[in-house]
Formats: structure tokens, sequence, C-alpha cells
């Protein structure tokens, strides 16, 4: 049987103060929940079947309990952001957004954004209903496809996202997923904070970037770029060097390093130039709405399928400070998946002490 983390995180909650005759000094702002990710870097797949035994987590070098765990089957909500920068929308960004929405399941909640060197636009708030996610989609490929230029608020755009999510609550699990041709310019924000706002907010955010200039039929070569300081490898096989300048990996750093932080992955569709292509290459796939499907599948929501969920005690300090994380396999899972590849947020901010608990814990 599914168990969500919350239901978890209150039977831990209650055992424990039933163990102890002092007032727990925390309160619900301690717990850390941490979404992982556990894929091997041959296949793509995600590994399936691990329990809690089969992770570590470690806060500042320091190994914590882990002290709830689920198989990350709660429900989301989930904002999807469309960049609709560079003129007509490209069909990669359409054929994108179509097999994203196969990722909603009736329990989740889906809002739709979309943005360029504007604000970003609302198209729909968080909503169980497809039809009406249906109905802001094609608003965004009649309305938006006029739009001219070449750039992007793109860190303004995710913030904006991030603020839909604001009123999140658990049970439900917060995530953005942007569809971006990376061609940041003029936000406002800047990356650093908005790595700090999402994870102190524990907002995971997954990037696909797709070129402006999508030709109609090119091969297909994808990769998977993990957290690198991490030591998370390129997955995937090597690229050669591309005919003309990939003009959508200008501003790679915008996005990737955001994605890194809070523990998503940047999925990047490149392509051939098409005069140069041929014929299709060893996959035999061509751009078309069914292939860009089948990678969404693959690579995005087989892994969205497999998630942990994990909740360690976090840190308390008189201002938020910035704590590390590395969640690791055990040496024994490690032995039994030793290509699998663990993706989870790089750390969280530590919460301010509950007064009123602090001064019963001093009186004790």
């Amino acid at each position: 049987m599914r168990v969500n983390l919350l239901l978890l995180l209150a039977v831990t909650e209650l055992a424990l103060s039933q163990q102890n005759s002092v007032p727990l000094f925390r309160s619900e702002s301690n717990l850390v929940p941490i979404e992982v990710q556990v894929v091997d870097r041959n296949t793509r797949q995600p590994v399936a079947g691990l329990t809690r035994d089969d992770f570590e987590v470690f806060d500042e070098g320091e190994r914590k309990e882990i002290v709830a765990f689920d198989d990350g089957s709660g429900p989301r909500d989930v904002a999807l952001l469309l960049d609709v920068s560079g003129g007509p929308i490209n069909e990669g960004v359409i054929f994108a957004a179509k097999a994203l929405l196969g990722l909603q399941r009736p329990e989740d909640r889906l809002a739709l954004l979309s943005f360029s060197d504007g604000a970003a636009e609302l198209r729909a708030p968080l909503t169980d209903d497809e039809r009406r996610i249906e109905q802001a989609l094609y608003q965004v490929f009649t309305r938006d496809r006029r739009r001219a230029t070449k750039n992007s608020r793109l860190l303004d755009a995710i913030r904006s996202a991030e603020k839909v999510l604001a009123d999140t609550a658990a049970p439900r699990r917060p995530l953005i997923i942007a569809v971006t041709h990376n061609r940041e310019k003029n936000s406002k924000t800047r990356q650093e904070d908005l790595i700090q706002s999402l994870l102190k907010r524990s907002i995971r955010l997954e990037a696909l970037t797709i070129p402006q200039e999508w030709p109609s039929s090119t091969p297909y070569r994808g990769r998977i770029v993990g957290n690198p300081s991490l030591g998370f490898p390129t997955v995937g096989p090597p690229e050669p060097p591309p005919p003309a300048p990939p003009t959508f990996l200008d501003n790679l750093h915008s996005v990737e390093p955001v994605a890194a932080a809070t523990g998503g992955q940047t999925i990047h569709l490149d392509y051939a130039n098409a005069r140069r292509a041929a014929s299709p290459d060893e996959t035999g796939r061509t751009w078309n709405v069914a292939t860009i499907a089948s990678i969404i599948e693959t690579e995005i929501l087989a892994r969205f399928r497999e998630e942990y969920g994990l909740a360690i005690r976090g840190a308390s300090s008189p201002e938020p400070k910035f704590r590390r994380l590395v969640v690791k396999l055990s040496p024994e899972a490690e032995r039994r998946y030793p290509d699998a590849v663990v993706y989870a947020r790089s750390g969280y901010y530590s919460s301010q002490p509950d007064n009123s608990t602090s001064q019963e814990n001093r009186k004790q």
C-alpha cells in the first residue's frame, strides 16, 4: 500500500513525543523533505524498489536519521512553464507541452504559464481540470505565436511559477517544469536568490531545453546533465561537434544550475543541422510529436513515477543558514546498482527555533 510522506511524518512525531517526556525541540518546519530520483547512468531508466535502508543522508558531513520514507506517490502541484520567445512557437515546444500533459494524474493539479521577454503570464491556475489546461494550451499556441523577441526573462518566469506554488502544502509536492530555449536576458531575479528561494520552499525544478531554430525533421540526440559539482556524469552518447553554433545553449548556465541545486535534471534536446542531415541517425528517430512524447515518457515521466520521498530533522539556528546535503545509496545498494546516479536537492536552509518550545526546554 502506498503511504504518503505526511502521514509517516505525523506518525513519527507522535511516536517520538510519546517516548520522550521533554517536549521536542523542533516544529513542523524542522522537517526537511527530500525528493530523490535514482537513475541508471547507462539505460537512463529509474531504479525502482529501493527502501529506506538503501539510502544515506549527510547534513554538512554528518549522517542523519531518515525519519520518514515513502515511494514518492503523493499528489503534486505542477507549474508548467512554456517559452514562447523567438517568434512563432516551433514544433518542439508544442510537442513537448502536449506530451507533458501525460504527467498529470487524477490527484495532481497543474498550472500553465507562458513567458518571453516580459512578465510571465498565468494561462491557467492550479487545477485538476484537464479540459481547462487544454484550452489554455490552445490560447498559448494561438495568441503567443506572434511573439518575435529572441530572448526571454527565464529566471523571472521561474520566480513567477514559484509564486503560483506558494500555497502548496503537504501532502502535495511542488514541482516546476520549464520548457525553454534557455536564452536568458534581463531578468531582475538573480540566479543565487532564485536557488535560495526554491530550496526554502522545497520546490524542485526540471528543465527541458529546446532549440529556438527548430527544423521540421532532424535526428535526435539527447543527453542528461546532472550536478557536475557532485560528480554526476553526463549520461548518454558523446556528441559530435555541431555543424552550427548551438544558439540555445548560449546561456546554459541560467537554468541548469537551478535545476541541479533543487534536485532536478536538465534534458537537452539537441539536433544536427537539417541541411546536413540526409537521413535519421542510428536510432531511426526523427523529430515529431511521437518522438518527443517517447523521449519525455522515457526520460522524465518514468522518473517521476519512481521517485522516493525522504525526510530528516533539519538544524535550527537564529538566522537561516544554508546547510549542504548529500544523498547516497548505502554501500550494499551501491553494490547492487553500481551504475546508479542519485539526484536530490543540494541543501536546505536551517529554520529558526520555536521560542515557546525552546523556553520550555530551558526550564527542564
